[in-house]
């Protein structure tokens, strides 16, 4: 399936709210076109919550790292019988990252950190 950026927009200073009330991507990527090939670099790194741990738990988890939290569309509703905190976690890596093999490996590595997380 085509997954075309053109949606996508230039956030400024207000990261935040831009991740959490429009499509976003961690990585940047060429002809504004996402897929592994176009890869150029990211500065961060997110991480879904569907189960695992809640809202809280992860609000500890995360205190001593810069990140950004912020529930998503489905928090707190019924989905597949269980209503459970559903957010995101966006880490911003210590430096940016330029190839898509560095990002997947890095992800991998903050998976196992981090094992509550959504692996998709």
């Amino acid at each position: 399936q085509h997954n075309n950026n053109t949606d996508f927009k230039e956030t400024g200073n207000n990261v935040g709210e831009i991740m959490f009330s429009n499509n976003w991507s961690c990585g940047i990527f060429k002809d504004d076109y996402r897929k592994k090939a176009n890869f150029l670099s990211a500065q961060y790194i997110a991480l879904d919550y569907d189960d695992g741990i809640t809202l809280d738990e992860a609000l500890e988890t995360f205190k001593d790292f810069w990140c950004i939290i912020g529930t998503t569309k489905s928090h707190r509703v019924e989905k597949h019988g269980k209503t459970t905190d559903r957010f995101r976690v966006v880490l911003k890596l210590e430096r940016e990252v330029t190839s898509i093999e560095d990002f997947e490996n890095t992800y991998l590595s903050i998976l196992k950190q981090f094992p509550s997380a959504d692996e998709a």
